[in-house]
């Protein structure tokens, strides 16, 4: 992982170069094993670095550090985890926007973004990604004008489990075709980037109605379905009419809702759906969803 973050650090030296801005590096001489897609990981440290230049003014530095940290329970034997940081001395961000920075579900107030752009929806395909693998980000800033820090942690593998079958290999990820039926674009476009970096096969619809055409035309593994839309189908009812279609057997239904109630899931249960995942979505949840769902078994006219 060591050469993936120095790597990426070269690919940006002439950016922060040519506006001014100092690029340090604090990385650790021990070897660090992660089990990951060493592109994904380079796309999210280079994202981060992207977004400390963006908000840092010429003159400013921006450090990367990489560090390893154990950690354990009374019950548990020692982990390591990899601890990236970025942390710049740029224009900083105030508590509101932090707290909603890696979340592209809800609608914030563009006036709230940091002074150089909106929040953008990488920041969220970064939390995705580094949840997906068993991660966590964070960000710590002072406030505005005060620089911020952004914190990735990320599971690390002992060096002798890196070697896998090819066949065990190939089995790692599945490839299925997943319907996103959502009115609120800022989710359709977050998500759907998410699964194509994930090797997915993804179609997007806004409303209930077309949705329900889509999956009677694509008949997709997975349909991941809001269940506030506008139209004359909500989710509920999109749900109830593909489980009254024995076309469409086999689809795997999971509602997306900002309601988490027991009578909510209840009431998603009862209309069809096989899982009810909360907004805004933890990814690592949304993981083991999709990889419960088999791409071997999409619904198959008879």
């Amino acid at each position: 992982m060591i050469e993936v973050v120095r790597h990426t650090i070269e690919d940006f030296e002439s950016d922060y170069h040519a506006k001014g801005v100092k690029l340090q590096m604090d990385i650790t001489s021990w070897a660090l094993w992660l089990e990951g897609d060493r592109t994904r990981v380079a796309q999210v440290i280079g994202n981060l670095l992207h977004n400390a230049l963006k908000f840092t003014e010429p003159g400013g530095q921006v450090m990367v550090s990489v560090k390893r940290e154990e950690s354990s329970t009374a019950d548990e034997a020692p982990t390591g985890m990899a601890v990236i940081q970025v942390a710049d001395s740029g224009v900083g961000i105030n508590a509101e926007v932090a707290a909603n920075l890696f979340n592209p579900f809800i609608q914030a107030d563009q006036g709230l973004a940091r002074s150089k752009g909106g929040l953008g929806l990488g920041l969220a395909l970064v939390k995705g990604f580094v949840e997906l693998h068993g991660g966590s980000v964070d960000v710590v800033s002072e406030g505005l004008g005060k620089g911020s820090t952004f914190t990735l942690h990320l599971p690390l593998m002992q060096r002798q489990t890196m070697a896998k079958p090819v066949d065990e290999l190939a089995n790692v990820k599945q490839q299925l075709h997943i319907l996103l039926i959502d009115d609120n674009p800022d989710m359709l476009q977050t998500l759907s980037a998410l699964l194509l970096m994930e090797g997915h096969h993804v179609t997007t619809a806004a409303d209930g109605d077309s949705g329900l055409e889509l999956i009677r035309a694509t008949l997709p593994n997975l349909v991941l379905c809001d269940i506030g839309l506008p139209g004359t189908l909500d989710g509920y009812a999109v749900a109830r009419a593909v489980r009254a279609d024995p076309h469409l057997a086999g689809i795997a239904l999971v509602a997306l809702s900002g309601y988490g109630q027991e009578r909510d899931r209840q009431l998603a249960k009862d209309s069809g759906f096989d899982n009810h995942l909360l907004k805004p979505l933890n990814f690592a949840d949304l993981a083991k969803v999709i990889g419960s769902v088999s791409p071997l078994s999409p619904a198959v006219d008879s």
